[in-house]
């Protein structure tokens, strides 16, 4: 038995365009469909398509460059790490070092007591040397500074200017 049905138009392209659905075929007519609107839009496509790929390096440069500094770092702490396990000898040494010498200068004073008179007629050579060339530039400096500070200092910001006036 044959069973003739009447289908209309409208009807048979649901039924195939389901049919195609089911079976994947809208794909390559979705793809067509993009296709076109980029085609039919290269303007506006062109120019997003070039704000993205610079956005896309700009981010990608910046990673480079910090991935660059995070490994230049790890690269100079690694450098230094042997240095840094020395450390605590060099310190060590360092320490006992100066331990020791404290503990010879304390009798320095009997034991070097011949130096003495030498070190203090040294000490007065500099002192008669300094003073004899900064004496005067001190003493004007001094008596400037003296001079500016007996007079009254005012009380009100506005008699400041005057201050500096006189």
């Amino acid at each position: 038995m044959d069973i003739h049905a009447r289908l209309a138009k409208a009807s048979v392209a649901k039924v195939a365009g389901q049919l195609k659905a089911l079976a994947g075929g809208n794909i390559f007519s979705n793809l067509k469909n993009s296709l076109d609107d980029v085609f039919t839009n290269l303007d506006t496509f062109a120019v997003k398509a070039a704000t993205a790929g610079t956005a896309i390096l700009g981010l990608t440069s910046i990673a480079g460059a910090g991935l660059g500094n995070i490994a230049q770092l790890g690269l100079a702490v690694a450098h230094t790490l042997p240095a840094l396990l020395a450390m605590p000898g060099i310190l060590g040494t360092a320490a006992a070092g100066i331990g020791i010498f404290a503990a010879a200068m304390k009798d320095a004073s009997t034991v070097l007591a011949d130096l003495g008179p030498r070190f203090s007629a040294l000490q007065k050579d500099i002192s008669a040397a300094y003073w004899g060339e900064a004496a005067d530039a001190i003493r004007g400096f001094a008596n400037n500074a003296l001079t500016l500070s007996a007079r009254p200092f005012p009380t009100s910001p506005p008699s400041w200017a005057a201050c500096r006036r006189r």
